[in-house]
């Protein structure tokens, strides 16, 4: 398991450091900020992913970093050739 945020240094990295980062991590915890970024500069791409979970799904809405990375998902889904199957539950207290 990896955690990544802001403060990890990683907006310097450059693709290498990605990949040597990412090499046998099977579960990222990371900001949305940090996975859009890396979606965005192509350091982790769609294939690589498996399961995305939400916190605080209520907030992803407008430009919020959360909202723009379901924008990315939902483009780049694809139902035929994607590993990547998206599910989504709703829990109220």
């Amino acid at each position: 398991m990896r955690l990544l945020t802001g403060s990890t240094g990683l907006d310097t990295w450059s693709g290498k450091t990605w990949r040597e980062v990412l090499i046998n991590v099977n579960i990222i915890i990371s900001t949305y900020q940090v996975l859009l970024d890396a979606l965005g500069h192509a350091f982790v791409k769609m294939n690589m992913l498996s399961l995305l979970v939400f916190d605080e799904a209520h907030n992803c809405i407008k430009m919020n970093p959360s909202a723009r990375v379901m924008y990315v998902v939902s483009k780049n889904y694809s139902s035929t050739s994607s590993l990547f199957k998206p599910c989504g539950n709703e829990y109220s207290f």
